[in-house]
């Protein structure tokens, strides 16, 4: 008689933002928006995820945007809920540079968290994490997609960073290791935000990796709940949406706010045997205001478990291509408009501060006729891309 494994998957996770900044060092507040989600996590065998905040916040982090980082004290956090193992290839661990990377790994393995997908190499990002359970051996790996979308640092030889994705190299991994493990899962940090669906590509993609000799893929990064798959003896989750993600402050001052639809989100629950996956259930949930994550009980989980069944129905849809195109269309250009928006509004800042550190009139004298020029090209863009 086999047994069975029961395996828990969420999507991203962020631990810093607005509900870092309520917590500081007072460990009851960090667990505190957890706490209903706790006999859930207890229930599972295996627990894992996608950490997306470096548990360190640098004096040298990278010059972009949306940088994100943490306290270390949110640690308690991961460990609460007794997370198995992380993923770490997406395209916000390399935010505060190699110390962020490497302090976030010790502090995983103090609390005996396995992780994978980043390291201070590329053989350290390759490397496999294994976890041994009733008698069965999973195997993890993770991948970022080199994609302008993605917008992830990858690893190199002699430079730290996540593993990319390709075919190829997720073949050759696969080939690796297994003898060494009755399942192997593969997550991958790819797609475009706040899409849906999942682009026709990932679904073939997806697939090709079952059929190498993974049993599950499990997909994060549009920061959204997209459809899932069982395919073969396996299963293809393409985006579990945003686990726990807060709204945070960017480097030019504005706030990043996610949609209501970020706030809806889903973790998945499998039973694994030897013969693969044998059930698949989904725990709709839902972030409120003040970042407490809430199991949806009665109709409001009916209508949501509904919801993500309709976008998984349509995944295999003869018109899934076409629907595809017009949804990403969509999206694509209130993504567009959301971006020009924060960067308007990055250049007020930025106007602000000049001003309180020269002074009005010295402010004035340093105008030059490029900076009214660009003013007028991104209030333009962002007209354009309102009446689009």
């Amino acid at each position: 008689m086999s047994k069975v494994t029961r395996m828990l998957f969420v999507g991203d996770i962020s631990l810093g933002g607005e509900y870092a900044s309520q917590c500081q060092t007072d460990s009851p507040k960090w667990i505190k928006p957890f706490l209903d989600l706790k006999p859930i996590f207890d229930e599972a065998d295996i627990c894992i995820g996608n950490l997306e905040s470096p548990l360190f916040l640098s004096p040298t982090p990278q010059c972009k945007r949306n940088s994100l980082s943490t306290l270390p004290d949110a640690i308690e956090v991961l460990s609460f809920l007794k997370f198995s193992a992380l993923s770490l290839a997406n395209n916000h661990i390399t935010d505060q540079g190699s110390e962020g990377i490497a302090k976030t790994c010790d502090l995983l393995d103090d609390r005996g968290i396995s992780h994978f997908g980043a390291g201070m190499n590329l053989d350290a990002a390759l490397q496999p994490t294994f976890i041994h359970v009733k008698g069965n051996t999973f195997a993890f790996l993770g991948y970022i997609e080199e994609t302008s979308e993605v917008g992830a640092k990858s690893a190199k030889e002699s430079q730290y960073g996540c593993t990319p994705l390709s075919l190829e190299c997720i073949a050759k991994d696969i080939a690796a290791i297994r003898d060494m493990a009755s399942h192997i899962i593969i997550s991958l940090h790819w797609g475009y935000q706040f899409d849906l669906y999942p682009e026709p590509r990932q679904l073939e993609l997806a697939r090709q990796i079952i059929d190498l000799g993974a049993l599950i893929v499990h997909g994060h990064h549009p920061h959204v709940v997209q459809g899932m798959e069982r395919y073969r003896n396996g299963l293809i989750l393409y985006s579990l949406g945003n686990f726990f993600f807060p709204n945070f402050k960017r480097t030019d001052g504005c706030w990043f706010r996610f949609p209501r639809e970020s706030r809806r989100t889903a973790a998945v629950q499998c039973e694994v045997g030897n013969d693969g996956v044998l059930s698949v259930s989904q725990v709709p949930l839902l972030i409120d205001s003040n970042y407490r994550i809430r199991v949806l009980k009665g109709k409001p989980a009916i209508r949501a478990i509904a919801e993500l069944n309709r976008r998984s129905s349509l995944i295999n849809s003869v018109e899934y291509r076409n629907l595809w195109s017009i949804h990403h269309k969509k999206t694509k250009a209130k993504r567009a408009r959301k971006e020009i928006a924060l960067l308007l509004c990055g250049g007020i800042n930025k106007v602000i501060r000049l001003i309180r550190k020269d002074g009005l009139a010295a402010f004035v004298m340093q105008l030059r006729m490029h900076h009214f020029i660009s003013i007028f090209h991104k209030f333009r863009d962002f007209c354009r891309q309102k009446h689009s």
